[in-house]
């Protein structure tokens, strides 16, 4: 459950967000007499099938990073903290790089890379 609300805490907001939008418009006097019932089940299904999709398609590209790096594959991640240089970094095994708690973390670098934010670079 912790990792589910690390990855989709943000999402999560933005739903609730959306749903007491719906909410508040649906309860309207302009709106037709059950339009609540008729819209908001159906908001919060189309929305929590939404983040569900996300979530299994977000672990499984985590579990393929992770396995293609133990395989001494090159791991692409985003990094935002280098404005001025490239916003990516190559992650390598061979590099002093390991994985802690999915995250990639080296004694080189003072942060670490979330996995979730993470590609498998095909190319080499």
């Amino acid at each position: 459950m912790d990792n589910f609300l690390t990855l989709e805490g943000g999402f999560l907001v933005i739903v609730a967000f959306f749903l007491a939008i719906t909410a508040f418009v649906t309860t309207r006097s302009f709106m037709p007499k059950n339009a609540f019932k008729k819209i908001f089940p159906v908001v919060f299904i189309i929305l929590a099938l939404g983040i569900a999709l996300h979530y299994y398609v977000t672990t499984k590209r985590m579990q393929a990073v992770q396995v293609a790096f133990q395989n001494d594959k090159v791991i692409i991640c985003e990094s935002k903290t280098m404005r001025n240089m490239s916003r990516t970094i190559l992650i390598e095994k061979s590099k002093n790089w390991r994985i802690e708690n999915d995250n990639f973390v080296s004694d080189d670098y003072e942060r670490g890379f979330h996995t979730a934010r993470c590609l498998v670079d095909f190319q080499n």
